[in-house]
């Protein structure tokens, strides 16, 4: 989230981090870089608010994580006009 030009890192830290819990209709941008163990981040796809014709925003998991999505999950957020995307090695 942004907020007067800078951007928070709420789970930079988080390593053990292994579920996230988001309301229906979350919406704002959201990185999860070092949280390697989420074990629910499909179901958080499924919770983005639907954002087609507005601006999109993005949802980032670290790699393993993000690897360990099928398409068809990543197409639940992408039909909502989020990108899903992937961070780290």
């Amino acid at each position: 989230n942004a907020t007067n030009g800078s951007r928070y890192n709420t789970f930079s830290d988080c390593t053990a981090l292994t579920t996230v819990n988001l309301e229906q209709d979350f919406n704002c941008s959201i990185s999860f870089y070092s949280s390697a163990n989420i074990t629910n981040a499909a179901e958080m796809l499924t919770k983005l608010k639907d954002l087609t014709g507005e601006d999109a925003k993005t949802i980032t998991f670290a790699k393993a994580v993000y690897e360990g999505l099928t398409a068809d999950e990543i197409a639940v957020a992408t039909n909502k006009n989020w990108t899903v995307a992937s961070y780290g090695s």
